[in-house]
């Protein structure tokens, strides 16, 4: 079994009998620089071996999956939010077998009001294939996009080993507290290789 497959397992994914379907995953960090983009698309890579994977780029700062995957970034996530684009012209089929994904898009700096249709495109998009991978900004201090964390089933915090700060690390799980919701592990981003933990 590869590394990020034994991941995916930690991570609760394919689920076990009697327990509740993992549709969604969110991947985020407390800093940027972290890895969360390559952790996102290495995980979705090996879910797509198996299943219907879509790859959403939901990094309202710092989108890069486009230029990562050598795709064009529009259009996409955030010209769907803003009805510039149906979710249909969003989503990409990869070289990859069993993997999609949906760019952020060419709308810079969303409205609050763009934002708010997001918990609705998650359901829509989850629907329709097997998991959805999120690659999401990192929570920091002043960070304005944890609502659209909300709808997901399960949020992971990627550190990055020796440079991740304890104490940012604790205020992004305490910002996501106060919102309801809880970090459900943490993904060690190595040089090598990423570990896992809780």
């Amino acid at each position: 079994m590869s590394h990020w497959h034994n991941t995916l397992l930690k991570m609760g994914w394919p689920t076990r009998d009697g327990e509740l379907p993992l549709r969604s995953i969110a991947l985020t960090s407390c800093s940027a620089g972290h890895g969360v983009s390559t952790v996102a698309i290495n995980v979705a890579a090996a879910a797509a071996q198996t299943a219907d994977v879509l790859l959403l780029d939901a990094n309202f700062e710092r989108p890069s999956l486009a230029q990562s995957l050598s795709l064009e970034p529009s259009p996409g996530l955030s010209d769907v939010l803003c009805e510039k684009a149906d979710t249909s012209e969003a989503v990409r089929s990869t070289s990859l077998q069993g993997l999609s994904v949906v760019p952020f898009g060419s709308t810079p700096n969303l409205q609050e009001s763009h934002r708010e249709l997001f918990p609705l495109l998650v359901r829509c998009l989850s629907a329709d294939h097997d998991l959805l991978i999120c690659d999401f900004p990192p929570i920091t201090p002043d960070a304005d996009f944890l609502k659209c964390l909300m709808p997901m089933d399960r949020i992971f915090l990627v550190v990055k080993d020796g440079e991740t700060r304890s104490d940012a690390a604790q205020l992004a799980t305490s910002r996501l507290r106060r919102m309801g919701m809880e970090i459900s592990g943490v993904i060690i981003n190595q040089q090598h290789h990423s570990g896992f933990g809780y």
